[in-house]
């Protein structure tokens, strides 16, 4: 019977037999002791012994072989001796398939055999089949001169990172061994990377190899360009509107400006990774490509940081990266349009100019000026600065414009408005709530009428109120804060009076009762409290109203400010002037009205 073997690399014989047990269950479905196997250490190569390893050859004697065979394909070898070519066929085992006349014509083609009696061959081979033995045949006489040893052929990728190779079995000459490999090899300078496993299988191959990748190189790793890390929002992502978090879209506030402050850092710029070499099969170093340095982007009211590294907002303003890439900080805010669902609202540091409408709903806020060559419908506008409207506002009694400098507008109708500073209008202030800490001046058709407008120093009008009298109040002399804040101490006095006016009410009850002896201790300590929250209230209430009178006394003795009305003061106009107060009777023109010794006067211009 005939054994089987294997070669197994391994750094002891304990272990060569594992792995052989390992390797014959795999290609013959069974399994075999390890203590069973036949072993036999062989010629170790230089290549081998520096990587610890030896090589053994191990079998499986051959009484197991019947055990082991079973359902096993019949094959064949043709074998190159001096005295002739012969053929050995191995019958199949079990259910395995036989050897076929034409297999063993179509090999015979391909090593070029001559003068073959196939008849015989077949008859021959008829009766190894049917005797199921093992057999050698003499088939045709040898021709020295069509003998070729193996060859092989090695090919280099042009990168160098891969070695490929083209075997061709022997016909009749010299077989490939490991040695005539590695020199091979090492004839087409091939040092780095070799696939050693792939030995066996290209020595023991009977059929013709092609692309048999038999060293592979180590690529060069790319290293990472810079890159600049921004550390605001310099694209727009498309979006519109935001979504709250009950899933609903707030197309109002869209984030679509992003201010900085000065000294705020903008872009970082981040240095390259450099990449790793990589080698080819051929032992030469693969460099990787340098990275790029990435660029400085460095546009308007920009500073760099110490370093070098870092650019920071020169001013505040809006944050925005041009289509060059530069970064720039921007004073002004300018919206070539309407400020509508395509803007969202504005906010921004410095100072904001719309050159359309603001849309009713929508707000700008800006810490300069706000400058709107349209119309505000609805809208508010808030200011640190001033605020110039081209047009009008119709204000439709909701929202606000609010400044902490002047305001020019055409007209205000409905609106409510607040100024720190003066308010200039073209046209006419309808049905209003005006306050400005300077004066308020309507021109040109001059109208005030209806609601009311406050002044620290004038307002000065064409005409105020109206022939229907409508109701129209206007008070000067006082700073608009002053009276705001009297209003608010007058409301408070009202709660704590209130609260005051409570806490006794059940105070005089708890005495009543203590008096009758109807009281015990729980009462008496809540009577205790109550009394203490009395002191406490009262003495708010005290110093409350000494602010009051302050306030008022500073109301009463100014004289200051005045009201001018160039064309018609209709009846029924409410006048404030300081402390003093006057309701208008009688229609009249080029009127100046001012406070004189705590009264109204009117004087002519």
């Amino acid at each position: 019977m005939m054994e089987k073997w294997v070669t197994i690399k391994s750094q002891g014989e304990k272990e060569a037999r594992e792995k052989a047990v390992k390797k014959f269950k795999s290609s013959l479905g069974t399994g075999v002791e390890p203590e069973e196997l036949i072993i036999r250490e062989e010629k170790t190569k230089l290549i081998d012994r520096i990587k610890g390893l030896k090589v053994f050859r191990v079998g499986i004697p051959g009484e197991t072989q019947g055990d082991i065979e079973l359902n096993l394909d019949g094959y064949f070898r043709f074998a190159f001796a001096s005295d002739g070519v012969f053929l050995k066929v191995f019958p199949s085992k079990g259910k395995g398939k036989s050897v076929k006349i034409q297999e063993i014509k179509e090999e015979a083609e391909k090593l070029q055999l001559q003068d073959v009696d196939w008849e015989k061959v077949e008859e021959d081979l008829q009766r190894i089949i049917q005797e199921n033995t093992e057999n050698r045949l003499f088939i045709a006489e040898r021709k020295p001169e069509l003998d070729r040893d193996a060859e092989v052929e090695i090919n280099v990728a042009k990168d160098g990172l891969k070695a490929q190779l083209d075997y061709s079995p022997p016909i009749g000459g010299e077989y490939l061994s490991g040695e005539k490999l590695e020199e091979k090899l090492e004839a087409a300078g091939i040092v780095f990377g070799i696939i050693e496993e792939k030995f066996e299988e290209i020595i023991k191959s009977k059929v013709p190899l092609k692309g048999v990748v038999i060293a592979q190189g180590s690529p060069s790793v790319p290293g990472e360009d810079g890159y600049l890390e921004f550390h605001f929002k310099n694209k727009n992502d498309g979006s519109r509107g935001k979504v709250r978090e009950d899933g609903s879209v707030d197309f109002f506030n869209l984030d679509l400006i992003h201010n900085v402050k000065k000294g705020e850092p903008l872009v970082t710029v981040k240095p390259p990774t450099p990449g790793k070499p990589g080698k080819k099969v051929t032992g030469e170093e693969i460099r990787p490509s340098e990275p790029k340095e990435a660029k400085i982007p460095a546009g308007k009211n920009i500073e760099p940081d110490d370093e070098g590294k870092t650019l920071l907002a020169g001013i505040d303003g809006q944050a925005v990266q041009d289509r060059n890439g530069k970064v720039s900080v921007l004073p002004v805010h300018h919206v070539h349009g309407d400020v509508d669902l395509s803007t969202g609202n504005i906010n921004f540091l410095g100072t904001v100019i719309v050159d359309g409408n603001v849309t009713e709903g929508f707000r700008v806020e800006a810490k300069g000026d706000i400058e709107v060559n349209g119309n505000v419908s609805a809208a508010t506008l808030k200011s640190g600065g001033s605020v110039k409207i081209s047009k009008g506002y119709l204000g439709k009694n909701k929202n606000s414009i609010e400044c902490e400098g002047n305001l020019e507008v055409k007209f205000i109708e409905n609106g409510k408005v607040k100024a720190g500073g003066d308010i200039a209008v073209e046209e006419a202030i309808l049905h209003s709530d005006i306050t400005a800490s300077g004066k308020v001046v309507v021109k040109g058709k001059g109208l005030i009428a209806g609601g009311q407008v406050q002044a620290g120093q004038e307002v000065e009008a064409n005409v105020l109120g109206s022939s229907l009298a409508t109701k129209t109040e206007i008070s000067v002399g006082v700073a608009p804060e002053i009276r705001e804040n009297l209003e608010e101490k007058l409301k408070k006095l009202d709660e704590l009076t209130d609260k005051l006016n409570k806490v006794e009410k059940a105070i005089r009850l708890l005495e009543k009762q203590k008096e009758k002896g109807f009281i015990g201790e729980e009462r008496l300590a809540q009577l205790k409290k109550l009394v203490e929250t009395w002191e406490q209230l009262k003495d708010q209430v005290e110093k409350l109203q000494e602010e009051i009178g302050e306030i008022q006394e500073t109301i009463n003795f100014s004289e200051d400010g005045e009201i001018k009305v160039h064309k018609a003061l209709f009846p029924g106009v409410s006048i404030r002037i300081a402390g003093a107060q006057h309701k208008v009777k009688d229609r009249r023109s080029r009127t100046r009205l001012v406070c004189s010794r705590k009264e109204i006067a009117y004087t002519t211009f």
